[in-house]
């Protein structure tokens, strides 16, 4: 085929000298290479864009993790050289331990949390100062992935956990919030009653907090908040996990909860929000 092709050229450029000259021909033969080279340039041009891009993106890529690689070490760094939890007898070795074992849990129990929350989460109660007398209420515990790792926390500093979930998954909605739309989009989610249920239900929870935390300073409170936060057999409230989804729910851990954070002084904690 190349053969034949190269035949043909040369038999057409030889009509060309023929008809219109050796000048004429020349003049042809080189707008002809100058087409060519610029064919040549434009693919060679994509060629190396489609490189360049990938490449490009590949770094981007290891940047992005190095960097959040850096962040993650920066952040247990912070958690196990500061202050939190001296009260308590919480040295930096017991503050490693506990990290460890919040990653490690993170790790292997399915959550709505990271393990970066988690530790915030527990910072937060040891720094609730030991005079402060008080509970802490987590509210929506889902398959206890949150709650195993505030229970190991809980009986470092010897509060007790009120782990309050219906463990059947979300009441069912009111109308006006059935409906909500995801931030930066056109896209919204539709709610259903049942949904984010604990798979095998309080038992299951119950198992998992035994299994990776410490069930012992754990009172679990079964059912809606509001009917089961009004009548919270507690004295104090040092501190409120609020990790509700339907807004319905999280008033009703407002308005039950709310009076007793006031007077007991201390922090409502959402996991939607939490940033160090």
């Amino acid at each position: 085929m190349y053969l034949l092709n190269l035949k043909r050229n040369v038999n057409r450029a030889i009509g060309v000298i023929k008809e219109e000259g050796t000048i004429a021909f020349a003049r042809k033969a080189t707008l002809f290479l100058l087409r060519q080279l610029t064919l040549r340039y434009k693919r060679f041009n994509r060629g190396f864009k489609r490189v360049k891009g990938r490449f490009e993106r590949w770094l981007a890529r290891r940047h992005k993790r190095l960097g959040g690689r850096l962040r993650d070490l920066y952040f247990a760094f912070s958690f196990v050289s500061g202050g939190a939890g001296q009260e308590y007898g919480a040295t930096p070795l017991k503050r490693l331990r506990l990290l460890m074992r919040i990653r490690a849990n993170n790790k292997a129990i399915p959550g709505l949390t990271t393990w970066q929350q988690n530790v915030v989460l527990a910072e937060a109660i040891l720094n609730l100062p030991r005079s402060l007398n008080g509970d802490v209420v987590e509210c929506g515990a889902f398959g206890g992935a949150s709650t195993v790792n505030l229970s190991l926390v809980c009986a470092l500093t010897g509060r007790r956990l009120f782990v309050c979930d219906s463990f059947e998954g979300l009441p069912k909605p009111e109308e006006a919030e059935r409906h909500t739309i995801v931030a930066g989009s056109k896209a919204y989610y539709y709610w259903q009653q049942g949904e984010y249920a604990a798979e095998g239900g309080l038992k299951a929870v119950m198992e998992t907090v035994s299994r990776f935390g410490n069930i012992e300073v754990c009172r679990f409170v079964k059912g809606y908040f509001k009917d089961t936060l009004k009548d919270l057999d507690t004295d104090s409230i040092a501190l409120v996990f609020e990790d509700a989804d339907l807004p319905s729910a999280v008033r009703d851990c407002l308005i039950h909860l709310g009076l007793s954070c006031r007077r007991a002084v201390s922090s409502i904690a959402m996991s939607r929000g939490l940033r160090r």
